[in-house]
């Protein structure tokens, strides 16, 4: 989340059902810049399927357990701001041999945009000659492009850019 980010209301578990769930909200003061008839910001958070550190790999990578998150952000539209020029588009992402994948769905309600990002990984050995095919999955979900939403004013905004006299 991001580092000026505060709670609203408390952490929520839930498991006595299969899957899990852990569900909290957050809000973010200042988040978007409004730069005339323009808004913008960035999704966040980072997804990540795989805690990946090197560029490259001269053994097999073991991955040794099954785990499946869904992250859900609802992003209401500020008021003048309805029409969206840039946003996270829907995806599914492969990761070979069938170690997992991540599932982007961006979709449009009224007043705001709701972007689930679903994770999974299953138990597999990645090939060294695989390894790469990983890491642009990782880099795939990491990209400014997944992130970033750029607003427009469907009509003149008070207060937003430069005053004209």
């Amino acid at each position: 989340m991001a580092q000026g980010a505060r709670p609203i209301g408390d952490l929520t578990t839930k498991f006595d059902c299969y899957p899990g769930l852990e569900q909290f909200t957050v809000e973010v003061d200042n988040y978007s810049v409004v730069d005339g008839k323009y808004s913008y910001f960035d999704l966040p958070f980072t997804p990540s399927l795989f805690p990946l550190g090197a560029d490259r790999r001269m053994l097999p990578l073991f991955i040794s357990h099954e785990n499946e998150s869904t992250v859900r952000t609802e992003i209401e539209l500020p008021p003048g701001f309805r029409q969206i020029d840039i946003a996270p588009k829907s995806e599914i992402l492969e990761v070979p041999g069938g170690a997992g994948n991540a599932r982007i769905t961006s979709t449009d309600a009224v007043g705001k945009r709701v972007i689930t990002h679903q994770l999974a990984t299953s138990p597999a050995i990645i090939s060294a000659q695989d390894y790469p095919a990983m890491l642009k999955v990782q880099s795939a979900l990491g990209k400014r492009s997944s992130k970033v939403f750029l607003l427009e004013a469907t009509q003149a905004v008070s207060g937003a850019g430069p005053r004209q006299d």
